[in-house]
């Protein structure tokens, strides 16, 4: 009896295994990667609105190529504390910040001027 109830469990077990196995092979597909952003600061806050459209717009155009891909918000943080993370390569991934010098040399910038200079291009 107690042989029956061990392989009834080991049935179960493996197939709670291969579902979660699927389970993450499924979502793994869905989703290629995540780009993590800063999020507004208030419901009312535009200042985002257009660099959000403009990679969102991007990554549909390069679905094909690079597979699926999430934005993702994260809290909202003034500029100083963007660069700490990009450059601790924590909590998020992108920011669309001015040029400057400094900015230049301790990241990686992707020099396409998005506000056709309003910030210093």
């Amino acid at each position: 009896m107690e042989l029956t109830n061990n392989w009834s469990l080991l049935k179960k077990m493996k197939i709670i295994f291969c579902i979660l196995l699927l389970m993450s092979v499924i979502s793994g597909r869905l989703v290629a990667c995540e780009i993590r952003h800063i999020s507004k600061i208030a419901k009312t806050d535009t200042r985002q609105h257009y660099p959000i459209s403009l990679l969102t717009h991007l990554i549909k155009l390069t679905e094909d190529e690079y597979g699926k891909c999430a934005l993702v918000e994260a809290q909202p943080a003034n500029q100083r504390r963007q660069i700490l993370w990009l450059e601790e390569n924590s909590t998020i991934d992108i920011a669309w910040l001015p040029v400057t010098e400094k900015i230049n040399k301790s990241l990686l910038p992707i020099e396409v001027p998005i506000r056709k200079g309003l910030l210093g291009w």
